[in-house]
């Protein structure tokens, strides 16, 4: 299903579409799912993140989630071996006990 929402003046909602037919507000918020991936710059954390640098290889996930839980960090890989992270705490928190550094200022 494809939602989109026009503007119109100075930033105000103008319209509603659900698969090109316009709708109202209500249908459209019904209809509409939000984004797959949050967005940590604007702390926006509504779904979790896969992390690519944060990766080990599939056979390693066991051993990987286990070190997480002995550092305090307990975290759940997907199948490919990226860790899902839920929040900007837990990626801290998850970095840090790699000995990774986040070059974000605000984490």
């Amino acid at each position: 299903m494809k939602t989109r929402k026009t503007y119109g003046n100075y930033g105000a909602t103008d319209r509603f579409y659900v698969d090109d037919k316009e709708v109202s507000q209500a249908e459209y918020e019904a209809a509409h799912t939000p984004k797959e991936i949050g967005c940590p710059e604007t702390g926006n954390w509504t779904t979790p993140v896969l992390s690519d640098a944060m990766a080990v290889h599939p056979k390693q996930i066991k051993d990987a989630m286990e070190r997480d839980k002995k550092a305090g960090v307990p975290t759940e890989y997907a199948p490919d071996g990226r860790p899902i992270v839920r929040s900007g705490d837990h990626q801290r928190r998850l970095a840090k006990s790699l000995g990774m550094h986040l070059n974000n200022s605000f984490l």
